[in-house]
């Protein structure tokens, strides 16, 4: 899991956003844009921040973790699993892809997981 300094800065970010986040969904949009890589790197910040981080997909393990779990998930508007896994995560972050990932879109994956209960936080914009 590599640092670099744009994913120290992101870990930064969430840290402030949402200081008690200890369980972070990271969820593209829709499941045609990636998400994982986007999680790898957060989970690589965390680990280079001397803190124990452990990473798992949607649907994954779900028992209590002394540290930071980050999770893999799919396209919000495509996988049921994703939406209810808003719902339980402290915090989720949206990967759009530029030129692809539409207002439409991101509109409708804030209110899908708000509508579960869900907490969004921010959104990354893949090149």
């Amino acid at each position: 899991m590599p640092a670099t300094q744009s994913s120290a800065i992101l870990f930064a970010r969430l840290h402030v956003m949402a200081p008690a986040a200890r369980v972070i969904l990271i969820a593209s949009v829709r499941s045609s844009t990636p998400a994982a890589d986007v999680a790898e790197t957060i989970a690589g910040a965390v680990q280079a921040a001397d803190q124990p981080v452990r990473l798992v997909d949607v649907g994954g393990e779900a028992d209590e973790f002394p540290g930071y779990t980050i999770i893999r998930g799919r396209g919000i508007l495509d996988d049921p699993q994703t939406v209810l896994s808003s719902a339980a995560a402290d915090a989720v972050v949206l990967v759009a892809e530029k030129e692809v990932t539409t207002r439409t879109d991101l509109e409708a994956a804030r209110l899908q997981i708000e509508s579960e209960g869900g907490s969004l936080v921010g959104a990354v914009l893949k090149p």
